[in-house]
């Protein structure tokens, strides 16, 4: 059994280390593959899950996972190899496991922003995807985050000044909110993030800078804009190394008809549309994505918003983002995002997948604050205290006494610490991941065989979509040409007198998909054949790509 501890964050030689035991270890279960080089020159891997024995991988219905396309998103990368563990342990012991291993190829990228996630679990930084400088080469002057005390954590730094715009909590000492305009008497503050000021004149202080701004979610073809619009974006789409690996594996498997991408933070999974309301979706998909999202929220407990509702805010240029708004608009996957980890929630205070980002920046002063201490006694209860760090004094070599302190960024907003809380998140992820690949299309075929004398026979096939998506899994996939109706064929040793060898049946309804009506999930072929010999086989085959391809065999008698 190859070791795995699932509550621990692995750094980038432990990963591979683990991903290279499950194909040796499981050599008929998992192939590992390199999909690609990062910035730094380390291996993006893809590993694909399935048992080979009942059949290739890519003549199987496939789905795709994948993390870490945010390198501070450390759950997400924990997720992803917890649900390759748990399928590959679970194979022949676990039913489920056992089903989708036989019946649809996994595929799965756990870690995209290789660079970025080892530089972020290796050292105090924060960043976004990629270690590299982006947009400006050469270092601007201004405020740079950066652990000037040497305890491991970039936290925030609170300076006593008559002009601050901070002041202390009167029920918390640690909890900072803001000073009000009748506020003219008392202690104030200016807070700042821990960091240092590089190019200062000693004067006015300069603004925050981000040497790394670079956003692999905002590098995909679909809906791309420049930096001045969708900071982040790349210098053109699919710039980087790594999002060009991801874009190249998926293209590459045209089986692959719905896809997660794992993120933090919210506790929600997101689902198109991102650039406007659900009337510039198509009516079909929409209640196919809703449903998938009601099973999400039944096994995780999670809620299934779209990305604009969820981040728009009138007045605001809605926030696109990447790789499942590509996947979904080019190329019609069913594609979402699984934003894991939702502190609020479990303090009681209001988050983003409650009432959305209108909602929180609607919130009153009162409810900030008051969110704010739930967080802390969440904090005090669940963490030990472990989530925030008290003030402590500091002389800070420009600015002289300050005080460092505040939340642990890293283990408590962004993401669970290590242990049962992270465990208890990766288990809800592989829950749905297993629902939701198992609900991808499948194909079967039935044969029908009647005797008409003189060596004629009528051969019929049934061809049914066993599973609970649609062949083509959304409209969006026939409006772009990625899904082609299934194409049935018969072979054998006959000769064929009506109905033609290939033919096209269209595409067949899952169950998931019709809310309750009949779903049209079967289709009928017939051919009249003569035996060129006796007891000549027939075999018909039914296949399209996302379905995946099915044959059935029959010995012509009688």
């Amino acid at each position: 059994m190859v070791a795995y501890e699932p509550g621990r964050y692995l750094r980038y030689d432990e990963m591979t280390a683990f991903l290279k035991a499950c194909a040796a270890e499981y050599p008929a279960l998992c192939t590992l593959e390199e999909i690609g080089l990062s910035a730094e020159g380390r291996s993006v891997w893809a590993v694909t899950l399935t048992n080979r024995a009942t059949g290739a991988h890519d003549a199987k219905p496939g789905y795709l996972f994948d993390a870490n396309t945010h390198a501070g998103e450390v759950t997400g990368g924990a997720a992803a190899l917890y649900t390759i563990h748990w399928l590959l342990s679970g194979y022949g012991v676990d039913p489920v496991a056992t089903e989708l291993l036989d019946t649809r190829a996994v595929y799965a990228v756990p870690r995209i922003a290789v660079d970025g996630v080892e530089l972020y679990l290796s050292s105090p930084t924060k960043l976004r995807s990629s270690p590299r400088r982006y947009p400006e080469a050469e270092e601007a002057p201004g405020f740079y985050a950066e652990d000037i005390n040497g305890d491991g954590l970039i936290l925030e730094m609170r300076q006593v000044h008559p002009d601050g715009d901070w002041k202390v909590d009167s029920e918390d000492p640690r909890l900072m909110v803001p000073r009000r305009p009748e506020d003219r008497e008392g202690l104030f503050y200016r807070v700042f993030f821990e960091g240092i000021i590089k190019g200062w004149d000693g004067k006015a202080i300069l603004p925050m800078r981000n040497p790394r701004r670079m956003d692999f979610n905002r590098n995909y073809p679909a809906f791309w804009n420049p930096e001045a619009k969708q900071p982040g974006a790349g210098p053109y789409p699919l710039s980087e190394p790594e999002t060009r690996a991801l874009a190249d594996f998926l293209v590459g498997h045209p089986n692959i008809g719905a896809y997660v991408a794992f993120h933090t933070t919210g506790g929600v999974l997101l689902r198109p549309p991102s650039n406007g309301g659900d009337d510039k979706m198509n009516g079909a998909d929409l209640e196919v994505f809703k449903r998938i999202g009601e099973m999400c929220t039944r096994l995780t407990g999670a809620p299934c918003k779209s990305t604009f509702g969820a981040f728009n805010y009138p007045g605001q240029e809605a926030l696109v983002k990447g790789a499942d708004d590509w996947a979904y608009e080019h190329y019609g996957v069913q594609a979402y995002t699984f934003e894991l980890w939702n502190p609020d929630l479990r303090a009681g205070a209001q988050g983003y997948a409650q009432v959305g980002v209108k909602g929180l920046l609607d919130r009153t002063e009162a409810q900030v604050i008051e969110d704010d201490r739930k967080l802390l006694a969440w904090s005090d209860r669940e963490l030990g205290g472990g989530g925030f760090i008290g003030w402590a004094p500091f002389e800070h070599p420009q600015l002289g006494p300050v005080e460092i302190g505040g939340w642990d960024p890293k283990r408590a907003i962004q993401n669970p610490p290590e242990g049962p809380l992270l465990v208890e998140e990766v288990t809800k992820a592989a829950a749905f991941i297993v629902q939701h690949a198992l609900a991808t299309p499948r194909l079967t075929v039935e044969l029908r065989v009647s005797p008409l004398g003189a060596g004629l026979y009528k051969v019929s096939a049934a061809v049914r979509n066993v599973g609970g998506l649609p062949t083509n899994v959304t409209e969006m996939a026939v409006t772009m040409k990625a899904a082609r109706p299934i194409e049935v064929r018969l072979a054998g040793d006959v000769q064929v007198l009506s109905g033609q060898v290939r033919q096209e049946v269209g595409h067949l309804e899952g169950w998931a998909a019709t809310g309750g009506r009949p779903a049209r999930s079967e289709a009928w072929v017939e051919w009249v054949v003569r035996a060129q010999q006796s007891g000549a086989r027939v075999a018909v085959t039914a296949a399209t790509a996302r379905a995946g391809t099915a044959t059935a065999e029959v010995v012509l008698q009688g």
